[in-house]
């Protein structure tokens, strides 16, 4: 209570009594507001104000700060769980007392969210509520990854150690929503070798889990009196290598492994003759083989029943190397076709481009000369003799032996692996010409024999070859009579 003025007079007058007083009395009523941090800090300063039965004023907009908590706002009650005011929010004047404001907190929640870094089976999200101390069990759960071991979890994405294991304690006082990744090794495997009976296999080789890419297997070579060593199989009793000595070997098989030596007898040779078909051979082992081939010879030339001879067929060779996955298609050249000279038709070319010989056109022609009359006719070409690596076609040819041309009555057929009468078509010679007495026609070869297309001539040897996959090449003109034939042996 403020009293500014008191004056009180006492006046008689006239009998009578006067009081006169003057007062001016004023209220100062001043009210204080207190913030309490409850647990955090920083809450704002104490706030006054004065009495007003109408009106507001704002409170703080500082905010106070607790670890692992959200602030919510102010209330009267210590142990709100909701608050009355916000940082800011309008408070009325006419609350005539002071009050203390306890601010209202909210526990945060926070995320671990596994990262399978390169696997598979990742936990699902964990959540947790923050606390000052205590602590959390991590999810048990193990993701996989092939070829790897998994050694725990890390926040960094590429660690090479683990900060946890999978089921280990996790701090609840971390305050950030984490991502943890898997960390891994990769697995390390064994590759035993085993002689198999023979003596000298490699030592113990090992490599390291990788999801593509090779290692090279040792490069050493058991022996086995008697046997030539074909590779490597997991399988004991193989009697193909799966494998060559310093071949690859994928980095993403995921076990340990014996590789047992892989053993055949010293020699072996496949022959094939003519079958006027192709044969398929398919590769069996990996390694060196020795290709060769004859042509067939061509047909006779005829007059009244009188043969003159077809050229011999040609020979070639060379070494080649083969994988097992490999496979040769071998076709042997048919003996070209003998004229028949009491019809006066030339003979068939033989099987794999020999070319037909010809026809006598005029078997008269003598006898419009004066002369006896003849009855001739020209021998077809012999076929060629060739090897066809993984295909048919004429470009899967790797070696070839020509055949001979076919004979007339004038002149005996050119021979096999001739190389410089031939004509421009692969694989097949020249037919005959139909003339008096026809012309033989030409062998087949990597080039066809051509055919002397006159009276009586005669046909030409086929080209004999070898591709440039092939050593130790020889090729002999003319040493072979009759159908063609093939061979195959094995080197090691």
């Amino acid at each position: 209570l403020n009293i500014g003025k008191d004056k009180i007079f006492d006046n008689v007058h006239n009998g009578n009594l006067n009081k006169s007083i003057d007062t001016n009395i004023t209220f100062d009523n001043t009210y204080k507001i207190t913030y309490n941090a409850n647990g955090g800090s920083g809450a704002p300063e104490v706030q006054s104000y004065t009495y007003a039965a109408s009106g507001t004023i704002a409170l703080s907009s500082v905010k106070p700060t607790r670890t692992g908590y959200t602030f919510l706002g102010w209330s009267t009650n210590k142990s709100a769980t909701t608050a009355t005011y916000g940082a800011g929010a309008a408070y009325s004047k006419n609350i005539a007392k002071d009050v203390t404001l306890y601010a209202v907190w909210k526990i945060n929640t926070y995320k671990i969210t596994y990262n399978a870094n390169g696997g598979s089976g990742a936990p699902g999200v964990q959540s947790y509520t923050y606390a000052a101390s205590g602590t959390i069990a991590l999810s048990s759960v193990k993701p996989t990854r092939t070829g790897y071991t998994f050694l725990g979890w890390s926040t960094n994405k590429s660690a090479t150690t683990a900060t946890y294991g999978a089921g280990a304690a996790y701090k609840r006082n971390n305050t950030n929503n984490i991502t943890l990744y898997a960390v891994w090794k990769a697995n390390t495997y064994k590759i035993t070798y085993n002689a198999n009976g023979g003596s000298g296999a490699p030592v113990v080789q090992s490599y390291t889990y990788a999801a593509s890419g090779n290692i090279n297997l040792s490069t050493v070579r058991p022996t086995k009196g008697g046997y030539v060593f074909l590779g490597w199989s997991e399988n004991r009793n193989a009697s193909f290598a799966t494998y060559g000595s310093g071949g690859a070997y994928p980095r993403n098989n995921t076990r340990n492994i014996t590789l047992y030596a892989v053993w055949r007898y010293q020699s072996q040779t496949w022959n094939y003759g003519f079958i006027n078909n192709y044969k398929e051979f398919r590769v069996p082992y990996t390694g060196r083989y020795k290709l060769e081939v004859w042509g067939a010879k061509g047909g006779a030339g005829s007059q009244n029943g009188n043969l003159i001879s077809g050229g011999n067929g040609g020979y070639a060779s060379g070494i080649i190397s083969l994988r097992n996955t490999d496979k040769i298609y071998i076709y042997v050249g048919g003996k070209g076709g003998d004229a028949n000279g009491w019809s006066n038709d030339g003979g068939s070319g033989g099987y794999n481009g020999g070319g037909r010989g010809g026809d006598n056109s005029n078997p008269y022609d003598d006898l419009i000369y004066g002369g006896a009359g003849t009855n001739d006719a020209a021998g077809g070409g012999g076929g060629a003799t060739d090897m066809r690596l993984n295909g048919h076609n004429y470009g899967n040819r790797v070696i070839v032996a020509g055949g001979g041309g076919g004979g007339t009555y004038g002149y005996y057929g050119g021979v096999g692996g001739d190389a410089y009468n031939h004509n421009s078509n692969f694989g097949t010679g020249s037919r005959g010409c139909n003339y008096e007495g026809g012309s033989g026609g030409g062998g087949g070869g990597y080039y066809g024999g051509r055919t002397n297309c006159w009276e009586d001539g005669q046909g030409f040897g086929g080209t004999s070859f070898a591709s440039g996959s092939l050593t130790s090449k020889v090729f002999t003109a003319g040493a072979n009579s009759g159908n063609g034939k093939a061979k195959i042996t094995w080197l090691g």
